[in-house]
């Protein structure tokens, strides 16, 4: 094991893999579903109604609230996928967001008319690899608009993240 200046080690084993166990990375499911949280046009921050229930938050970086700290800059990679039922007829627009401190993605934007499945609920997965600086946010959101607020989340819904560079 080697460490540098700053305190930060590196496991490089005779096989050669490295591995670098402060290298932010996490997973969080949703512990429980929302209800009625958007489908208004109301942006709601996936978990902060129901928290998330951590699996992976190597470094300590991502609050269950839904927030990752980016702890140093570089480039971070995000993935999830936010599922969701209650979608009507009058829902027009469906956009899920990685929103950080330097630039909002918007991950997915469809027609709601064209995701509706038989029973109105959705899966949809999402990808960003974002800039960020020391101490920026990212959080995640969904967006249901132009009907009523009538949109849930569920337990199927994760993100996770991880620092690349």
């Amino acid at each position: 094991m080697t460490q540098n200046a700053v305190g930060i080690s590196i496991n490089a084993p005779s096989t050669y893999e490295v591995v670098n166990t402060k290298q932010p990375c996490f997973l969080g499911i949703l512990s429980g579903a929302d209800s009625n949280v958007t489908g208004d046009g109301t942006i709601f921050t996936m978990g902060s109604g129901n928290a998330y229930t951590e699996i992976v938050d190597q470094n300590a970086d991502f609050n269950t609230n839904g927030t990752f700290t980016c702890p140093i800059t570089g480039v971070c990679f995000f993935c999830g996928t936010h599922s969701f039922g209650g979608i009507l007829a009058a829902h027009t627009k469906v956009e899920i967001k990685v929103v950080t401190s330097n630039l909002t993605y918007i991950c997915t934007r469809y027609e709601a008319d064209q995701m509706k499945n038989s029973d109105g609920e959705e899966n949809l997965s999402f990808t960003a690899t974002a800039d960020m600086d020391a101490a920026d946010t990212a959080t995640f959101t969904l967006t249901v608009s132009n009907g009523t607020l009538v949109v849930d989340t569920t337990t199927d819904s994760f993100v996770s993240g991880a620092l690349l560079v």
